[in-house]
C-alpha cells in the first residue's frame, strides 16, 4: 500500500506540473511583424523653430495610397512607387525620443527600429550640432550600432522620400553606397567612437540631390565628405579630396585612378588593389611628425597616353605618374583638413597616443593647436604589376 501511495503521489505531482507548464509555453512578449512599422531609415533636420523633425522611412506590405496625417507636429506621405512600399512619416519634437513619441502617435503599429540601415543628418543640424541626437542612438535599445550615417547637403527629409533606382528603397540605396566605400563609411558605433575620442573631429560621407534638376527621381548619391568639430559641422571636402581622407584612414583597399603622365598626350587608368597605409610618428623636441607610406600593386585598364607599358622607360613614367597622383590626392586632403579646418579626421591623435603615451598626455588637452603643426611626409610606392596587352 506505501508504494502504491507513493507512486499515487508522484503521478499527482508529475500531472501538476505538466499542467502548470501549459501557461508557460510560448513567447508572452512576441510581436507579430503585421503589429509593426518597420524602420528603414530615419532622416533628422533642424526645423525653423529649432526642433527636432523626425522622418522615418516605414517599410509596408503592399503599396500605400498617398496618406495624409498630423499628430503632436507630425505627418505622412507615400514614397510613390510600388517598388519601393515604403511610407516616409514625420513628426516634430524637442528631442529624438519626443519626436519618436509623438510619431507613434501617427501610426496603427508599434514603430520598430531594429530593421533601420541609415541615419541622414541634414545639413543644418549638423551646423546646429550632433553630439546630443546620438545620445538617442546609443541609448535606446531599438537603433543598430551597425546603420551606416550619412549627412545631407539640405534636407534629411528630402533625401529619405526620394527614391532608389536599383534597390527597393533610398535606405537600402545608401547601405550599398555606403558598402561599396566609393565613399566614406561609417557606422553609428563608429561616430560614438569618434565623438569620443581626443582628436575632437568626425568625418561622415555626404549625400546630395541634382542640383540641376531637383526635381526629378535621381537617387540621392555620395558628393564627398562632411567635417566635424566637436560634433558640429564645420565644412565639406569634394569626391577628389575624399580619397585622399580614405588613403590616410587605411580604408582604401582597392580603387581605379585616372591621370595623366606628364609628357604624355592623353590619360591612363589604373585599377590599384592590395593597397596598404603605415602611419609612422615621430616626436623630436618640439617637433612632432608623420611619415605616411603607401604601398600597392597596380593594373592598367585602359592607356590613351602613347607610351608603351612594355618599355621599361615609359613603364616608369606611367609608374611615376601613379604615384604622383596618390600623393598629391593626399596632400589635397592634409591641405583642407589640417591647415583649413584644423580637424584630425586622419586619426593621427591615436597614432601618436599608441606610440608616444607620455608626450600624449602633455598635448591631448590643446591637440586642436598642435595637430596643424604636425609636419606630414608622404611617401608613395605603388607599383605597376600587370600593364596588359599594349597593341602595338
Amino acid at each position: 500500500m506505501n508504494g502504491s501511495a507513493r507512486r499515487s503521489g508522484m503521478g499527482l505531482v508529475l500531472a501538476l506540473l505538466v499542467a502548470s507548464s501549459i501557461g508557460l509555453t510560448g513567447c508572452w512578449d512576441r510581436q507579430e511583424v503585421n503589429d509593426l512599422a518597420l524602420v528603414m531609415g530615419a532622416g533628422l533636420d533642424l526645423s525653423e523653430d529649432n526642433k527636432l523633425e523626425l522622418s522615418v522611412q516605414i517599410f509596408v506590405a503592399k503599396q500605400a495610397g498617398d496618406q495624409q496625417g498630423s499628430a503632436g507636429g507630425g505627418s505622412g506621405m507615400s514614397s510613390g512607387t510600388a517598388k519601393e512600399q515604403t511610407t516616409v512619416y514625420t513628426a516634430t519634437g524637442d528631442t529624438i525620443a519626443d519626436a519618436a513619441t509623438k510619431l507613434q502617435e501617427l501610426l496603427p503599429r508599434k514603430v520598430f527600429w531594429g530593421h533601420g540601415e541609415v541615419f541622414v543628418f541634414g545639413e543644418q543640424l549638423a551646423k546646429h550640432g550632433i553630439t546630443d541626437q546620438t545620445d538617442f542612438l546609443m541609448r535606446h535599445p531599438g537603433p543598430r550600432l551597425g546603420a551606416f550615417v550619412f549627412v545631407s547637403k539640405g534636407k534629411a527629409k528630402d533625401v529619405m522620400a526620394r527614391p532608389s533606382q536599383l534597390e527597393r528603397n533610398i535606405s537600402e540605396g545608401l547601405r550599398e553606397m555606403a558598402k561599396s566605400q566609393t565613399g566614406l563609411r561609417v557606422n553609428v558605433k563608429e561616430l560614438m567612437q569618434m565623438l569620443k575620442s581626443d582628436a575632437g573631429a568626425e568625418a561622415l560621407p555626404l549625400v546630395s540631390i541634382n542640383k540641376r534638376n531637383p526635381e526629378s527621381n535621381q537617387s540621392p548619391f555620395i558628393s564627398g565628405t562632411a567635417v566635424l568639430k566637436d560634433g558640429k559641422m564645420v565644412g565639406q571636402i569634394d569626391e577628389y579630396t575624399t580619397r585622399g581622407i580614405m588613403w590616410l584612414r587605411n580604408s582604401v583597399k582597392e580603387s581605379v585612378i585616372t591621370f595623366k603622365p606628364a609628357g604624355s598626350n592623353g590619360f591612363v587608368s589604373a585599377h590599384l588593389n592590395r593597397s596598404k597605409v603605415r602611419l609612422i610618428p615621430s616626436i623630436r623636441g618640439d617637433e612632432w611628425s608623420i611619415r605616411v607610406q603607401i604601398s600597392s600593386e597596380a593594373n592598367l585598364i585602359q592607356n590613351e597616353s602613347g607610351l608603351d607599358p612594355l618599355e621599361p622607360r615609359q613603364a616608369n613614367r606611367i609608374q611615376e605618374g601613379l604615384n604622383d597622383e596618390v600623393s598629391d590626392r593626399i596632400e589635397s586632403a592634409l591641405a583642407e583638413a589640417q591647415r583649413k579646418m584644423d580637424a584630425d579626421i586622419f586619426g593621427f591623435s591615436d597614432t601618436f597616443r599608441r606610440s608616444y603615451p607620455k608626450q600624449w598626455e602633455r598635448v591631448k588637452k590643446n591637440w586642436s593647436e598642435k595637430f596643424p603643426q604636425v609636419r606630414v611626409d608622404v611617401s608613395s610606392d605603388v607599383r605597376l604589376k600587370r600593364p596588359g596587352f599594349s597593341g602595338k
